[in-house]
């Protein structure tokens, strides 16, 4: 299946009591097979600096080359992301795109269950990677409390 991804950034109004000028916060906006998203880049500019067209900030100052980087660096990571689970074939939802983007994937696994899985792996690898010392203390490690 073929998925089709398309981002943008804009600028989202600000609505003031006295009616200033303020500055406005970059959105993302990700849409994946017609599931649409906006993230906030935490990043605020004037309106008169925002380049529409091009969807950076105008100018040549240190803040706007480093506020472009980051949102260029924002546009790559949703990029990977997209081509790394695409190549699969498989259509997917915005939701696996935005939770791998915040980090939110794989399994959990606790520290309990690590350490009963490198337990397991030790009791069948012993005289193989593990030396035969290694069989007679893998029991201490099954019990509640290890002798010392």
């Amino acid at each position: 299946m073929k998925n089709k991804l398309v981002t943008h950034f804009h600028l989202k109004e600000v609505r003031t009591k006295d009616g200033n000028p303020s500055k406005h916060p970059i959105y993302l906006r990700i849409t994946l097979n017609g599931q649409r998203s906006e993230l906030s880049t935490q990043q605020k500019i004037e309106k008169d600096l925002w380049d529409k067209s091009a969807e950076r900030v105008k100018g040549r100052s240190e803040q706007t080359r480093t506020i472009n980087a980051q949102l260029s660096n924002l546009e790559n990571k949703v990029n990977k992301i997209f081509l790394r689970i695409d190549s699969n074939d498989k259509r997917f939802t915005l939701k696996i795109l935005l939770n791998e983007l915040h980090g939110k994937t794989g399994s959990k696994i606790t520290l309990l269950k690590a350490y009963e899985n490198l337990i397991s792996t030790m009791e069948k690898t012993v005289n193989i990677d593990y030396c035969l010392f290694h069989s007679k203390t893998i029991p201490l490690f099954h019990s509640k409390s290890i002798p010392l």
